[in-house]
């Protein structure tokens, strides 16, 4: 039988990892941690629900209605091909397979991150854009979902950087160097300091300002890459470097 009584932890005892955290901190991974593993059945029910309002507005399309109508399916069809699209995006993130794919293209995996902080950058007045003709670089091995969660975290932290100043911009490249290849993301603002941006020597802990760069040049260091900051008047950019696959 399930001995309950002995399953039972005090106060005072933590695990390992999470000593020296205070529990505002544990308390806020434990949430995000019960988030992410209620999200693949909140996902799977949101993608039923859009498929069957999709299906209606394609139903609806087919039939002879005034071009206004026609207009607004038209629009729910598009909304709703674009819900589904981040949505699959969240779930193959969420499941974080780790296992290497053979290649992996980082203008897709810019183009996944980029489509994920869309919503957040807009409601910020963050412009953002990807230099599609720069697009040269080589495969690069896997995993796919670390370099995803490395490129959405130096997002991140060009959206703290930026946030609530004038004429924020982010603009985003890819492209070769010496044998790797490279995502240059690059922040900037009109009273942007070299003080204000926190540097990768610098980057706190779990949960703090800079965390998303201290957990972006943990990832990269994990797959033989780097992440390294170059700040000047104006403008910062992080540069994310793997190495390409052989050719």
């Amino acid at each position: 039988m399930l001995d309950c009584a002995r399953l039972s932890t005090p106060r005072s005892v933590r695990p390992p990892l999470a000593a020296g955290l205070p529990d505002e901190t544990l308390e806020e991974v434990n949430r995000l941690w019960t988030i992410a593993r209620a999200f693949a059945n909140t996902a799977h029910e949101v993608n039923n629900a859009l498929q069957v309002i999709a299906g209606n507005a394609e139903m609806l399309r087919a039939q002879d209605l005034e071009p206004a109508i026609q207009r607004r399916l038209e629009a729910i069809s598009a909304q709703t091909g674009r819900a589904t699209s981040l949505i699959s995006t969240l779930q193959a993130y969420a499941r974080a397979d780790r296992d290497p794919s053979p290649t992996v293209d980082l203008g897709a995996i810019v183009d996944s991150a980029v489509g994920l902080r869309a919503a957040a950058l807009r409601r910020e007045r963050i412009s953002v854009s990807v230099d599609a003709a720069s697009r040269r670089a080589a495969p690069v091995a896997g995993p796919g979902a670390r370099l995803l969660q490395i490129v959405i975290d130096v997002l991140l932290q060009a959206e703290l950087v930026l946030k609530g100043r004038p004429a924020p911009a982010i603009t985003v490249r890819v492209e070769p160097l010496d044998g790797s290849s490279v995502v240059r993301v690059n922040a900037s603002a009109s009273d942007l300091m070299v003080n204000d941006v926190v540097s990768t020597e610098e980057a706190a802990g779990a949960l703090t300002a800079g965390a998303q760069l201290w957990a972006a040049r943990y990832l990269a260091e994990r797959v033989g890459g780097s992440v390294t900051a170059a700040v000047a008047p104006g403008s910062c950019e992080w540069t994310l470097a793997v190495p390409a696959m052989p050719t």
